[in-house]
């Protein structure tokens, strides 16, 4: 039976080591350590969540909305 066509690209979605190769929806760089992130969209967005950024990592990505925010210098990382 042919796979449907949400399950043909989810499938497509992921490399050899299952991860994920799709592009973030939104990346931004920031300043701050800490961001807060709402999905924007007033009413359409989600809950307001702070995130930290680590030194060590350089990004974060929010758990809602998938947004990356890069920590300025560290925009290699990303």
């Amino acid at each position: 039976m042919p796979l449907s066509p949400i399950l043909r690209r989810s499938k497509n979605a992921c490399d050899k080591e299952n991860t994920m190769t799709i592009e973030a929806p939104e990346t931004k760089i920031v300043d701050s350590h800490k961001v807060a992130c709402d999905g924007g969209d007033g009413a359409l967005g989600h809950p307001r969540v702070w995130l930290h950024i680590s030194d060590q990592v350089g990004f974060v990505e929010c758990g809602y909305c998938d947004a990356k925010y890069v920590l300025r210098g560290h925009e290699e990382k990303a």
